[in-house]
């Protein structure tokens, strides 16, 4: 992949262990919230004054454990983001932690407002961050449907879709324009130097979620658009909602390529490990959707799941490359699992993910 701004392609292992000092930053954190923590991305600054972005998919579930995300190379951090299910912590001025180039943070609410609050060293420093939500009740009635949204190749595209709908849910009628009156409660935009970055609420099939857009390169609009759709695992109900979304997947005309699941053992240090590489196996797409929900199902059940996930390719791209054959160009979808989220990232190039 190019130098792109699909930051939240990135995937780093999360794990419990102390903080190594050398060359890159280690930065270990607690989470003393109620919700889980389901990405962390940090934005750092380089020995040669080239800002840069970090993404971690690392699942931090409240509690005692911490969990370290690594910076290879980086000095200080200048930036960071905790991405829950519904909204986002944003930590935007870290001078009063005095940055250094491995720290212990935990983030934690303090009269109401998001902190995060260094734990080495001497002191006790705190900075708090700026909370955004995005959904609200003002929005919910706005949320775009997956099924159209992406069907969407460009930034124009999406911008007429969000607009539409919500002209379409406040019974106006319009041309879709962009910074049309009620849109901005709606939608979130942020340019965090790698280019522009949508969020607005998202429905598939019963479930409401955050949708989340942006660039593949933004240097290269020809690269197209990847969107990440996020939503919210209840504790009561996770068979009933994966089983559906993974269907819908199979009826889309993609199947699985590969699934990845770790999950936790209290009375040992490592969990089990899952590793089914569906196109060395014989089966159809539902075989192999099946063998998928039995270990997800087992492991929602005893509470066990640490993080899963699995890669969505279109079948003609399954076939050809099981083939031995060079296939077309075509989009593929990363499906991620947590204790609370289920997340589906839409890409146009589904081989990026099969390599």
């Amino acid at each position: 992949m190019k130098k792109h701004a699909c930051l939240y392609l990135v995937l780093f292992a999360a794990c419990v262990m102390p903080v190594n000092a050398g060359e890159r930053v280690d930065l270990l954190f607690t989470n003393r919230l109620d919700e889980e923590i389901v990405d962390v991305r940090v934005r750092y600054a380089t020995p040669y004054d080239e800002p840069r972005h970090h993404s971690s998919h690392v699942n931090l579930p409240p509690g005692d454990g911490a969990w370290r995300v690594g910076v290879q190379g980086a000095t200080l951090p200048e930036q960071i983001i905790f991405d829950l299910a519904t909204k986002s912590y944003v930590f935007g001025d870290l001078s009063d932690l005095d940055p250094a180039n491995d720290m212990r943070l935990e983030i934690a609410h303090e009269d109401g407002h998001p902190i995060l609050r260094r734990t080495d060293g001497d002191g006790d420093a705190a900075v708090q961050g700026e909370e955004r939500e995005y959904l609200t009740a003002a929005n919910r009635p706005n949320a775009v449907n997956r099924d159209f949204l992406t069907s969407a190749a460009t930034w124009e595209e999406v911008r007429e879709l969000v607009a539409k709908t919500v002209l379409e849910a406040q019974d106006v009628e319009a041309e879709p324009i962009w910074d049309t009156a009620g849109i901005e409660e709606t939608v979130f935009a942020e340019d965090d130097g790698w280019g522009e970055t949508a969020y607005f609420p998202v429905f598939w099939k019963d479930w409401i979620g955050v949708a989340r857009v942006q660039n593949m390169d933004k240097d290269d609009e020809d690269e197209g658009i990847g969107f990440d759709l996020r939503f919210h695992i209840p504790e009561n109900g996770a068979e009933e909602m994966l089983d559906a979304l993974l269907s819908d997947l199979c009826v889309d005309g993609f199947r699985p390529w590969r699934f990845a699941m770790r999950t936790r053992d209290g009375e040992k240090d490592e969990g089990d490990v899952v590793d089914l590489v569906f196109h060395e196996s014989e089966g159809d797409k539902y075989d192999h959707q099946d063998a998928m929900l039995q270990h997800l199902f087992a492991a929602y059940a005893d509470g066990s799941v640490a993080e899963a996930s699995a890669t969505w390719v279109k079948e003609e791209a399954f076939d050809a490359l099981k083939a031995g054959e060079e296939p077309e160009t075509s989009p593929g979808v990363l499906v991620m699992f947590s204790r609370g989220t289920f997340e589906a990232l839409f890409i146009p190039n589904g081989r990026m993910l099969m390599e």
